[in-house]
């Protein structure tokens, strides 16, 4: 059986710092008015790294397509 995704680290797919910052701000955009997807894309910059908080992974089909993140 093959893995239906694959988690990595953000800091691993820089590239999906703006669509993280968008699913998020779909998801939670309500509860902060006034922010935007812009501002949330330069909060979510400081999750690109491994081993502190605060972190972001992303999950990936099994064809590199993006499906998911979590922080």
């Amino acid at each position: 059986m093959s893995a239906i995704c694959t988690i990595v680290p953000l800091a691993a797919r820089p590239d999906l710092v703006a669509l993280a910052a968008e699913w998020g701000h779909a998801t939670w955009g309500h509860l902060a008015p006034g922010d935007t997807a812009a501002k949330r894309a330069e909060r979510v910059k400081r999750h690109l790294q491994v081993d502190a908080v605060p972190g972001t992974v992303v999950a990936l089909a099994t064809a590199g397509m993006p499906v998911g993140s979590a922080g």
